[in-house]
């Protein structure tokens, strides 16, 4: 009996030791993960941070930090750079929100009823629908919000907010389906010939032609596409290459959105000769991509009027492409609201109209992921030759400036059957010119011979009288 007291006795002091000695001490982990959280400052810099914190006063509140660290955590996760998080598009909604509630603590809201929070969130949206546009203005915006940004947009990032602090809102206005855009102007080849033909800027064409030619995305081709291999390196991330066939294409290129690596994205001769005339090397193997779409910038003289340097010098501007554009459109009439992916859904359309295409390589190349494990396993993605031999069934189809056999250009087909009609009417006027001259020299014919008979009947009636 003493025994087991004893060995009791000897368990319980063992386990109380050992207690103690792992006791979690929960100063230390809240100071090792305070060291550990996400500085606002060093991602996107002092200046631009004190900056955000002036016009949004919300972002001191510790509720809206902790949400917007865990999106940028997020949005780490899926490899993407931090500093590339579109900060302002979530703050800025909470802060209008806030100014329309006359606030500027929303943790109050997270105290709240789910009633209250879903009855505070209705009358806002229902007050960007229907209350006066003035009003609207006051909190920020430049006009009214448009429908799919109201049920998209803003009531998501709200409702972001409060889920991620633990205090859900039931109540949410159906989204609009993305990409499913009614209004959204549909391209074919003759309407993508007339806005190239206006786009003056060479780094302009040359983004369209990304997108028509290779089906990338904006952000693909000016961030992805001039990108380096590290933040401190200076060395581009792609280099070009050339295949047997003289038709240049880059390997592994990594696509922003979907991080879907496409295993060769190959230059269609279009894409590669104005790419030459952009940039002039003989050999498309030589051109530093990291220089690409880089603005000229002004001139630096001396005091002797000596050019000594170029300041100014900045990548183009996704926006300034989309605004030219879209003047462009308004110009030639075209109906419907023209955006930059509408050159990368044309793309798409005529690369499913080649029906000896692979449906994997289809996909592959648009860079998608993979619907099921087959693309993991599909061997012929990786082989260059295959890939290459898919590509180039497609080439045909996606070509703008060349020559068309298949007689879709429009333009040439309404040229062309103008020639012929001309040829017609000039054969008909030719032939109407033959007959007419022929009944003018048969009326000379008979003028001359009744002048001829005038004449001697004259010369009779003279001797007569002599």
């Amino acid at each position: 009996m003493y025994i087991k007291i004893f060995i009791y006795e000897v368990i319980y002091n063992y386990y109380n030791k050992v207690k103690i000695k792992n006791k979690i001490d929960y100063k230390k982990m809240l100071e090792i993960s305070k060291e550990n959280e996400i500085k606002f400052e060093r991602i996107f810099g002092i200046e631009t941070y004190n900056k955000w914190l002036k016009k949004y006063s919300i972002l001191e509140n510790v509720d809206i930090q902790s949400w917007i660290r865990d999106k940028i955590d997020k949005f780490t996760n899926d490899g993407k750079d931090a500093v590339k998080f579109k900060f302002t598009t979530y703050i800025m909604y909470l802060q209008q929100y806030c100014d329309y509630n006359k606030t500027n603590n929303p943790s109050v809201f997270l105290e709240e009823k789910i009633d209250n929070r879903n009855l505070r969130l209705k009358k806002y949206l229902n007050f960007l629908y229907n209350g006066d546009e003035e009003e609207v203005k006051k909190l920020g915006f430049s006009k009214r919000p448009s429908d799919v940004s109201i049920r998209n947009q803003i009531q998501s990032r709200i409702k972001s907010f409060f889920s991620n602090r633990g205090a859900n809102i039931s109540f949410g206005m159906i989204a609009r389906k993305k990409g499913l855009n009614h209004k959204e102007l549909r391209l074919d080849k003759d309407m993508i010939k007339q806005i190239q033909a206006k786009l003056e800027s060479i780094q302009y064409r040359l983004i369209n032609k990304f997108g028509t030619q290779a089906g990338l995305r904006i952000s693909d081709v000016l961030d992805e596409l001039t990108a380096t291999k590290s933040k401190n390196s200076k060395k581009p991330k792609y280099m070009i290459n050339c295949n047997n066939e003289g038709y240049y294409y880059i390997e592994n290129f990594e696509t922003q959105k979907e991080k879907v690596i496409i295993n060769y994205l190959f230059f269609t001769s279009e894409l590669s000769n104005l790419l030459k005339s952009a940039y002039p090397k003989e050999n498309l193997k030589d051109i530093d991509l990291t220089k690409l779409f880089l603005t000229r910038g002004k001139n630096v003289k001396n005091e002797n009027g000596d050019i000594i340097g170029k300041t100014g010098v900045k990548k183009v501007s996704a926006a300034n492409y989309l605004a030219r554009i879209k003047s462009i459109s308004k110009d030639l009439d075209f109906d419907g609201n023209l955006k930059t992916h509408a050159f990368r859904k044309y793309f798409s359309s005529q690369v499913r109209r080649c029906k000896k295409l692979d449906i994997e390589f289809q996909e592959h190349l648009m860079g998608h992921m993979g619907q099921n494990l087959s693309q993991s396993y599909n061997n012929n993605l990786q082989d260059i030759n295959w890939f290459f031999k898919q590509w180039k069934l497609i080439e045909q189809l996606v070509c703008v400036d060349c020559i068309v056999i298949d007689g879709t250009n429009k333009e040439v087909l309404k040229l062309k059957t103008k020639i012929t009609n001309l040829n017609e009417q000039l054969e008909i006027s030719l032939k109407k010119n033959i007959k007419m001259d022929k009944r003018i020299d048969k009326e000379l014919y008979k003028m001359q011979k009744s002048l001829e008979i005038m004449t001697e009947k004259l010369k009779e009636i003279r001797l007569k009288e002599e």
